[in-house]
């Protein structure tokens, strides 16, 4: 397990979460295997979509969740 931010938009602020191991937000290879901090399935890369809740631990970059963990987080 990684530590991880996880934003809570109805309060504005960040809380320490744990991830799955393999969590990212940048790769060089679209085609490396990460892991979705939300569910934890893995899949590539380049079919991933940024997080609107789960940062790196300074906050700064969102980590990359698989498809439908992105269309729960858009509440869709």
């Amino acid at each position: 397990m990684m530590k991880a931010k996880l934003w809570d938009k109805s309060t504005n602020t960040y809380s320490d979460v744990e991830v799955p191991d393999g969590c990212s937000f940048h790769e060089e290879n679209m085609g490396a295997i990460i892991t979705c901090p939300s569910c934890g399935e893995r899949l590539k890369f380049g079919d991933c979509y940024t997080s609107r809740k789960f940062y790196t631990l300074n906050g700064i970059f969102a980590l990359s969740v698989c498809p439908a963990c992105h269309e729960r987080e858009w509440g869709r």
